[in-house]
């Protein structure tokens, strides 16, 4: 398994279409912001991004998909100038749980879009979402995602269109491979001086080095064993990661392990002993003083509030 299947196989996700918007020029829609990333496939005609917290406008055309990967207030339009009304207020009414159709806009050029949301359900979610850019553009003009697009948003849209028993759950799972196609095509298009997360695990010997700690966080892994384990030696492998990933080994399988423990208790019931064996640490005292400087609260608190 390649790395960035290895890390993405280590987290939960939650993805889900919110609806087919089919549009006429001029229209315009705005999102006042979401607790999950989301994300629009232009099926038919072009559009515009606009993402107000940083200025960017990004032109759109059939074949292309954006992720909104913090969930941030943003537009999307025909053109620039139009106006926009809220998308909330036109999926209003629509009954819960189904995948609405809007028609928006005037008489004018077409164009139809697939609205989405999705969610790493996992500890360490906000962490990885944070790490990638606040616009992820994958565009039709990379010859490499033709073939993936087309075929999973076509086959997306004709569940959506038969209505047949089952179709949220298909629907559901050929999302989360869509989303997972757009994280793959996002981290290869990337020039080769990035730096960041998608950055390090692109890199062969990084990537696998990431892998690892994801796979198993409970072994008792250093700059030194990791770099043994992917073939370099250890001032190259040290120097190497943190460039790419912004942090030390060390501090990476730190923040990674209270990351899981987190996940575990939001999961299950374990005990702190149980917690502390499965991330690592043969102190339990140790663990839990780890967990609140990273969590900022002890791991009982934590499994409180996750229940409440």
């Amino acid at each position: 398994m390649d790395p960035l299947s290895d890390i993405l196989g280590s987290l939960r996700f939650e993805s889900s279409i919110l609806c087919r918007a089919k549009l006429g020029a001029p229209w315009g829609l705005y999102t006042r912001g979401a607790s999950s990333a989301v994300f629009h496939a232009v099926l038919e005609g072009t559009c515009w991004v606009k993402h107000p917290p940083d200025g960017t406008a990004r032109r759109l055309a059939r074949g292309d998909l954006v992720l909104v990967s913090r969930g941030d207030a943003h537009v999307m339009c025909d053109d620039p100038a139009s106006a926009t009304v809220p998308i909330a207020t036109l999926l209003a009414g629509q009954p819960d749980g189904a995948v609405a159709c809007l028609t928006h806009g005037g008489d004018g050029t077409p164009s139809s879009i697939l609205c989405g949301t999705f969610r790493l359900e996992h500890g360490a979610a906000n962490e990885l979402l944070s790490l990638l850019p606040p616009l992820v553009v994958v565009s039709r003009g990379d010859t490499s995602t033709v073939e993936w697009f087309d075929t999973t948003v076509t086959l997306i849209t004709r569940e959506l269109a038969a209505g047949q028993s089952g179709v949220s759950t298909i629907v559901s799972r050929l999302t989360d491979v869509l989303v997972v196609q757009v994280l793959r095509a996002a981290a290869t298009s990337l020039p080769r001086e990035a730096a960041g997360w998608l950055a390090a695990v692109q890199n062969e010997q990084i990537g696998r080095a990431l892998a690892l700690v994801h796979r198993r966080p409970q072994e008792k892994w250093s700059a030194e064993s990791l770099a043994a384990a992917v073939g370099m030696s250890r001032s190259v492998f040290f120097d190497k990661f943190t460039k790419l990933v912004g942090e030390s080994p060390v501090q990476y399988l730190t923040r990674w392990r209270m990351y899981t423990a987190a996940d575990l208790l939001e999961r299950g019931d374990l005990s702190n002993a149980e917690l502390a064996d499965r991330v690592g640490y043969g102190s339990e005292d140790a663990f839990a003083k780890v967990f609140k400087k990273h969590l900022g609260v002890t791991p009982s608190e934590f499994k409180r509030r996750a229940r409440a």
